[in-house]
């Protein structure tokens, strides 16, 4: 038998292979794309074992009543796991659901409810953006019943995406370069015809097969994110590869196997090829990894590492040297991935980058959204300066709640939202992130990315997109240096407000909603912070009197950051005599 490493290459003999087939055809691509679960689950899409996990949970506290002993609810586990196959890998998922949701309508409910509030990822993107720029196949196929492939379609606006889920459906389709197709070959969560229980993946229909042979015809598949566990997947790919020839999956099959979050700066082939073959026989079902050897030395089947199907597909676009590609490609970054670019195009190492994108992770606890986001935050104090015309509200919440923004108080006045940035405009932090979100991830990073990298203390004004304020003040009070250390001190958070509200004035904005600056990843304390902005405000009044009355509200996310006694006491020894303040 082959050893499995003869069947291994690096990611970026994959990634040129597909790229050398569209060089060499004239601009006609050679491979489809198939997406396993591992595409989803970057869209935060539970992964089986989860589901599992929680079914599991489900079905044991419903089998348990409370007069029961330990030992009586420790048979009733034991049960459970016998019921379910519960160690029997292949067969636990499908047992999960067919004995929790054993009628169609309450699975289907509970999946349409398990995925209702999902959104593309970036892999989902590139994608859709692969086949417009026809980099790859217009035709793509996956196992998931979820809909994020048509959705990054509809997002992006530029294709139409057809699902291909019946065998009614299938007489529609075409290979053309101007109109997208996913085969669903697990159907659809919502259209009756999912297939997720034992007897439904066991079984592969004939007219999949069928379909298959001719949308596969004079080409190769790229394999994301697949573990091929499923009875009827096996098939599936034992029926394409017994009847490969110059038709028929003419280019092979390339598969990837994910081994690890980040691709490693430096990694020798050797240890490439070994830690794929460990993950591989981690994650992939053995019935394919037998099948591979059994037809590897006369076909062309292949494995290759994969960091993350969204990495992967990044990787092919940037190698395509396609500038409006990668533009477009850009706006759909998560946020991970965006920094990691910024920072790599600032010359920064991996390891810092490493260190930074971890910093940010850990912070973003802090900024959670309150349980119920959508009611009114709670104003804690008012200062009011009828002289000056300028009015300071303090309040704990969600800044970007969207019933204070759409106040009738504010209706007739320009309103801008302050996010608290970094030189490079990386939207790093968590509050910056929200806004980001709120406001349409890709309009707003599609206009930052004009910018460039600002120097600290500046301010770059964006449209608001879908929220309902005029602009966004992207204001950069952090700087990130060389080793991922934050130079911010409060004299930073002073001259970023300073221009903020230059900036206000200057567009005639008259309501402005700030937060602590510089609090995440520049380390200030929330105090401090607080000082410097009330500091700012009082120095920029002395020299300029609003021709209409300005309101600055400055939120604190929730009381543990500034306690309310606190917030008083600053207010009153930091603002002028000339200030009125109450609760």
């Amino acid at each position: 038998m082959p050893d499995i490493r003869d069947f291994i290459i690096t990611d970026r003999e994959a990634i040129q292979r597909i790229l050398d087939g569209v060089a060499s055809s004239g601009s006609q691509p050679l491979y489809n794309f198939y997406l396993g679960a591992g595409a989803s689950a970057e869209a935060g899409i539970p992964k089986a074992n989860d589901i599992c996990q929680e079914i599991f949970v489900d079905l044991f506290n419903l089998r348990i009543e409370p007069s029961m002993t330990q030992a009586q609810k420790d048979d009733v586990e034991r049960q459970l796991q016998k019921d379910l196959d519960w160690a029997n890998d292949q067969n636990r998922y499908a047992n999960c659901i067919k004995i929790r949701y054993p009628d169609l309508p309450k699975r289907v409910d509970y999946f349409r409810q398990l995925l209702q509030d999902k959104n593309p990822s970036f892999g989902h993107h590139a994608l859709a953006l692969l086949i417009e720029h026809e980099i790859i196949k217009s035709t793509c196929l996956t196992t998931n019943f979820d809909k994020l492939i048509e959705k990054a379609f509809a997002q992006q606006g530029k294709l139409d995406c057809q699902a291909l889920r019946t065998e009614d459906e299938f007489e529609f389709w075409v290979d053309m370069p101007d109109r997208a197709f996913v085969f669903k070959i697990h159907g659809d969560y919502d259209t009756g015809n999912i297939r997720n229980i034992g007897k439904e993946t066991r079984i592969l229909k004939d007219f999949i097969f069928e379909k298959l042979t001719q949308v596969l015809n004079h080409t190769g598949l790229v394999v994301l994110g697949a573990a091929a566990s499923e009875r009827n997947i096996i098939t599936l790919f034992t029926k394409l590869i017994e009847k490969m020839d110059s038709n028929l999956l003419r280019y092979g099959i390339l598969w990837g196997i994910f081994v690890d979050q980040m691709r490693p700066q430096q990694i020798t082939e050797v240890k490439l090829k070994n830690d794929v073959a460990d993950q591989l026989l981690k994650s992939v079902s053995p019935d394919l990894i037998s099948l591979f050897q059994d037809y590897g030395f006369s076909k062309y089947l292949r494995f290759f590492p994969v960091w993350g199907t969204g990495n992967f597909l990044f990787d092919i676009i940037s190698r395509t040297q396609n500038p409006l590609l990668l533009n477009e490609a850009l706006s759909y970054l998560d946020q991970n991935m965006r920094v990691r670019y910024t920072l790599v195009q600032e010359g920064f190492s991996d390891d810092d980058i490493d260190k930074h994108i971890k910093t940010l992770n850990d912070n973003r606890a802090k900024f959670r959204l309150p349980n119920d986001p959508s009611s009114p935050p709670d104003r804690a104090y008012w200062a009011t300066n009828s002289a000056q015309n300028i009015e300071i509200r303090v309040m704990y919440g969600d800044i970007a709640n969207y019933e204070m923004m759409n106040d009738a108080e504010f209706q007739d006045i320009k309103r801008a939202v302050v996010s608290p940035d970094d030189t490079f405009l990386s939207v790093g932090g968590g509050v910056a992130e929200i806004l980001v979100e709120k406001a349409g991830r890709s309009l707003i990073l599609n206009e930052l990315r004009k910018f460039g990298r600002v120097k600290q203390g500046d301010v770059a004004v964006t449209s608001a997109g879908k929220m309902p304020v005029h602009y966004v003040f992207h204001g950069a009070a952090t700087e990130i240096l060389p080793g991922v250390s934050y130079n911010t001190v409060k004299s930073d958070i002073f001259a970023t407000t300073i221009n903020v509200l230059k900036t206000a004035d200057a567009l005639d904005v008259s309501a402005i909603w700030m937060p602590l600056l510089a609090t995440g990843t520049g380390g200030v304390p929330f105090k401090d912070s607080f000082e410097a902005i009330l500091e700012a405000i009082v120095d920029w009044q002395n020299n300029n009197i609003p021709q209409s009355k300005l309101i600055v509200m400055i939120y604190i996310f929730k009381p543990s950051q500034l306690k309310y006694h606190e917030v008083d006491a600053v207010l009153r020894a930091t603002l002028p005599a000339d200030y009125t303040i109450f609760s």
